[in-house]
């Protein structure tokens, strides 16, 4: 959360989608959940100093990053490698200016938070289109548009590393060039448990410059099998991934040139309505927008929830009262940065009688339960899997579900846009105008 209360929009990082039939191989691509549960004795030193460093992060007005990255997918027979450099200039009000560079094409994404353009540098041609355009609607990963993607990435990357897992430790000290100096930073290393059947985890190796607390470089590392079809190759061979984000400059809170966040087409450059890389048709409407439609109007699910006891607590219990639901995860970095703005509305309404519960997607319910209470946020949390998901519909991390009195669904969101929530608490009656997300 900002200064002013307000979740940083570039830190909203959009939402973690994963189709009903393959949600649990989506969440072990999205780097699933912790691989054990927290300590119960002494505070591990390691994740307190990456919780400090995601919440700065989180607490940011504006971000500029500058980094290169490269994925490297290597087999016995084969050796596949992407760099990209990026560069990205961020700030609340949905202002931001992307520019990727990679061998599929070079491009730029400039929003002054109403307007957005974006320049294909490849065919010197751009587009002007109202803010969100691109990525809040259909989109295909061709040309520049994989890089720009990448680049905004960038900062979801860090406020999603886990600042829950158990086996997060301290590896030795190591220096690198970071915002144009020496710095020594402490290395963490940690593991997730991936959730599919063959328990593959995904290392992560994190450099961390201790005194600004900033990030100066990501590493992940995993071994997964090579996949025909749905099912793993009888005897193929296995495949390592590894993603490597190195930061050569990283700068919280300073403030964005005057041409930050406006567009001046380069010579010879032409605008037309849409560019060539071969990009489809946008549809008429976003998932949210379909999911949304689906469910308005309509009563809560009849769906039974796990509170932190093992005690089974049916949804239909909370009828009687407006109730707001999160469906979440600690391994979602998008639901890591949606909770300040949350904690600021939930506050907010601390004189009605709304009420506000969590739904975790974690693995283990005490992972999620003990950062909300290490956070010290208010609201009760449970516990459901995917069955519950899927009886609420839930198609990404994180959901947000408001529902009237009578259990009536009047706000069914995706993605985290929390003035758009509080907006529809409002309308609840005059009670709930003072819910603030802001």
């Amino acid at each position: 959360m900002s200064s002013s209360g307000q979740l940083p929009d570039f830190l909203r990082g959009g939402t973690i989608f994963f189709p009903r039939a393959i949600a649990v191989v989506c969440a072990a691509l999205a780097a699933a959940t912790a691989s054990a549960q927290q300590p119960s004795g002494a505070p591990n030193p390691a994740l307190q100093l990456l919780d400090k460093t995601v919440a700065h992060y989180n607490q940011a007005n504006t971000l500029h990053l500058e980094a290169t990255t490269l994925s490297s997918r290597r087999t016995e027979l084969s050796v596949n490698t992407m760099t990209m450099t990026l560069n990205v200039t961020i700030a609340s009000g949905g202002r931001f200016r992307y520019e990727g560079n990679s061998f599929m094409g070079s491009g730029l994404l400039v929003s002054d938070g109403t307007t957005e353009w974006h320049l294909s540098r490849n065919f010197a041609q751009y587009t002007r289109q109202p803010s969100g355009s691109l990525f809040d609607h259909g989109f295909s990963m061709e040309g520049d548009v994989w890089a720009l993607s990448a680049a905004r990435s960038l900062a979801p990357q860090v406020s999603s590393l886990d600042t829950s897992s158990a086996s997060a430790h301290f590896l030795h000290d190591q220096s690198l060039v970071f915002n144009g100096h020496k710095v020594r930073c402490r290395v963490i290393q940690y593991e997730r448990n991936d959730l599919r059947a063959d328990s593959t985890k995904t290392t992560y190796t994190v450099w961390i410059d201790p005194t600004a607390l900033l990030v100066a470089k990501i590493e992940s590392r995993s071994t997964l099998p090579i996949i025909i079809g749905n099912q793993p190759a009888p005897y193929g061979p296995l495949t390592e991934v590894i993603g490597t984000s190195t930061f050569s400059v990283a700068a919280i809170d300073v403030k964005p040139g005057p041409d930050a966040f406006s567009f001046t087409p380069p010579a010879g450059s032409t605008q037309v309505a849409q560019l060539p890389t071969g990009m489809t048709s946008r549809p008429a409407s976003t998932l949210a927008e379909r999911t949304s439609a689906k469910f308005l109007g309509k009563p809560l699910p009849a769906a039974t929830l796990e509170d932190s006891t093992g005690a089974k607590v049916p949804l239909a219990s909370f009828t009687g009262h407006p109730l707001l639901i999160d469906v979440w995860a600690t391994w979602c970095g998008p639901c890591m940065q949606e909770l300040p703005a949350l904690d600021r509305l939930h506050k907010s309404l601390a004189a009605t009688d709304l009420q506000m519960i969590g739904i975790d997607q974690d693995e283990t319910p005490a992972t999620a339960d003990a950062l909300l209470q290490r956070r010290g946020y208010g609201w009760k949390n449970f516990h459901a899997g995917l069955d519950v998901a899927r009886q609420l519909g839930v198609d990404g991390l994180p959901t947000v579900i408001l529902t009237d009195a009578t259990g009536r669904i009047v706000y069914y969101g995706l993605g985290g846009d929390t003035r758009a929530l509080a907006a529809a608490i409002a309308k609840l009656g005059k009670p709930y105008t003072a819910a603030e997300a802001e």
